[in-house]
């Protein structure tokens, strides 16, 4: 299938956010490949390394299907730079390269989204890749001092765009990927990276660090890297305790 290339252009405005999120969410600059073939994806990855050196995090999401209650591999990789390259990998088209795995495995850089243990869980499972480095939201979202919660809800309530959950459930193995499909997959990664900024400037307590290398860089020393590779369990309420034991170590 040949490498499919979807920009904010293409995209009427209220298939992804509606009229006014979809300026806020996607620049005229910004675009979302689905990958299919290994050139294709290492010729992605390459960038997404470029964009890590200014801003080493990435939003970070899988799909896979269920058939009746047996979850099937992870069949899609939903990866989003910071400089808005998102990047669908279908996994059982390209396999996990080794770029993919260095990127993946690399602790340097984050991997932000909600519930991203489980994501790496599956992708152990599956393909026997360690990703290391993640970070779930909601962590984040405590110390922005603002709710956590599901990724749509915290979308909405801090970003104020909308999220659709219809087309969770797509046919993620179908040979083309629907145009809706896409965009489902496309808005969660988004919203992942999105998310994280946020949360980085409000948690970013200081004047002095003027460029997003420095400040970005300072929040994750600071801040990030006490909660990495951390289940966060909003079954038992917004955990202070933890975070203010972490805070202090």
């Amino acid at each position: 299938m040949d490498n499919q290339v979807v920009t904010a252009a293409a995209v009427t405005a209220g298939a992804i956010f509606g009229a006014i999120s979809l300026i806020k969410a996607f620049s005229k600059d910004e675009k979302i490949r689905v990958i299919s073939n290994q050139a294709d994806c290492r010729r992605g990855l390459k960038e997404i390394w470029e964009h890590c050196r200014d801003y080493p995090v990435i939003g970070f999401d899988c799909e896979w299907t269920n058939m009746g209650n047996q979850r099937q591999p992870v069949v899609l990789l939903q990866l989003q730079s910071y400089h808005g390259l998102c990047l669908l990998i279908r996994l059982p088209y390209v396999g996990i390269l080794e770029e993919l795995q260095e990127l993946l495995e690399n602790e340097r850089i984050l991997k932000v989204g909600v519930g991203v243990d489980l994501d790496a869980k599956y992708l152990f499972e599956d393909y026997r890749v360690h990703v290391r480095s993640t970070l779930d939201l909601r962590y984040m979202a405590v110390l922005a001092k603002c709710e956590p919660g599901k990724l749509i809800k915290m979308s909405e309530d801090c970003l104020k765009f909308k999220l659709c959950k219809e087309y969770a459930y797509s046919d993620w193995d179908a040979s083309n990927l629907s145009e809706k499909a896409i965009e489902y997959a496309a808005k969660d990664v988004h919203a992942a990276i999105e998310l994280f900024k946020y949360f980085e400037e409000r948690i970013y307590d200081g004047w002095m660090l003027r460029t997003s290398r420095e400040r970005v860089k300072y929040v994750i020393d600071r801040f990030c890297s006490k909660f990495l590779n951390l289940y966060y369990n909003g079954a038992q309420g917004v955990p202070h305790a933890l975070i203010r034991q972490r805070l202090s170590n």
